[in-house]
């Protein structure tokens, strides 16, 4: 009996060890989308001032932009969660009057924690009526392997989706009310 229970055992971590060691390429993604009631052009002008992230992503306390330009591809920022923690956000893609989507790093250009790679993506559209249509998606590849894509999949989901609406929620406020978060 103890035998079975040993090799039942070492067939476990084998698993576990192997799952955590194998890469997940496949992004996991989670999307929000809010009307905004302001009129898109008004909707990109805040938006593209990327010295605002604090404004509407709940937790982020400031934002400092660390490169030469303020705008376009190449534009990266700072944002922090307290005085000194922070990640860098990147523009990889710049979507003149309709959206932009941002690579999450560290000083290192590693994805900071949990991530092996991280980004987020704002998309606005004409809603009609002097309305936009803001979407907000992040995308991620959990570091563990399988096994860390898996815990974001099925025990995480709930936390992830929640980020996100909230990013959207406060997005719509900001926009709306040119009021920063608390």
């Amino acid at each position: 009996m103890r035998k079975f229970f040993l090799i039942g055992l070492s067939v476990i971590v084998v698993a576990v060890a192997l799952a955590t060691s194998l890469e997940s390429s496949r992004p996991l993604v989670y999307r929000s989308e809010v009307i905004v009631e302001l009129p898109l052009s008004q909707a990109w002008a805040r938006l593209k001032d990327l010295s605002l992230a604090h404004c509407y992503v709940p937790g982020i306390t400031r934002t400092e932009i660390i490169s030469a330009a303020d705008q376009g591809i190449g534009t990266s920022r700072r944002v922090y969660s307290d005085g000194s923690s922070y990640i860098i956000e990147t523009v990889t893609a710049w979507r003149e009057g309709s959206g932009l989507d941002l690579d999450l790093t560290r000083d290192d250009g590693s994805a900071p924690p949990p991530f092996a790679q991280a980004a987020i993506s704002y998309q606005l559209q004409d809603a009609g009526g002097e309305k936009t249509r803001a979407s907000t998606q992040l995308s991620f590849v959990m570091r563990g392997g399988y096994l860390g894509q898996w815990a974001a999949k099925w025990l995480l989901a709930g936390e992830f989706q929640a980020r996100i609406d909230a990013v959207a929620a406060g997005l719509k406020h900001y926009y709306e009310t040119s009021q920063c978060q608390p």
